[in-house]
């Protein structure tokens, strides 16, 4: 049985799905990649032909007179989540049990990690610092 991947990415602008694709196509070559996203980087996921399922979250970014309402729009953002489908996500990775559980900034993917408990997650940051996991990954 070959390999599994999952990655799940935060839907919001191109930066996620960028960096997410990257890590795809280096682990396309060991096994399944399967990434799990909305919005844009859904678009833009299947623009790309990768292989990806939508979540199913719909989110619109609130602005204010300064840009972008960044405090806003995080509350907004854990009101909005479906636990319906945070369920479903996460009842697919204990079904399929991938072999790492990567999550692209995503509280999304925090909650769903939480709840499967999956034994290989690597948390991905958008900054340079070393990312957070419960277990050290030599493929990458």
């Amino acid at each position: 049985m070959p390999n599994k991947y999952f990655i799940i990415a935060e839907g919001i602008g191109f930066g996620h799905i960028a960096r997410c694709s990257q890590l795809y196509y280096a682990l396309e070559k060991k096994g399944k990649v399967t990434i799990f996203t909305f919005g844009d980087s859904y678009k833009r996921a299947k623009e790309l032909g990768l292989n990806v399922e939508n979540l199913n979250f719909d989110f619109v970014l609130s602005t204010d007179k300064n840009g972008l309402n960044v405090e806003y729009n995080a509350i907004e953002y854990i009101k909005d989540i479906k636990i319906l489908e945070v369920a479903k996500l996460a009842a697919k990775i204990r079904k399929e049990k991938p072999k790492v559980l990567f999550v692209d900034s995503s509280i999304i993917g925090l909650i769903v990690a939480s709840l499967t408990r999956h034994p290989n997650i690597i948390y991905i940051t958008n900054n340079n610092t070393n990312a957070v996991s419960n277990t050290s990954c030599k493929f990458y």
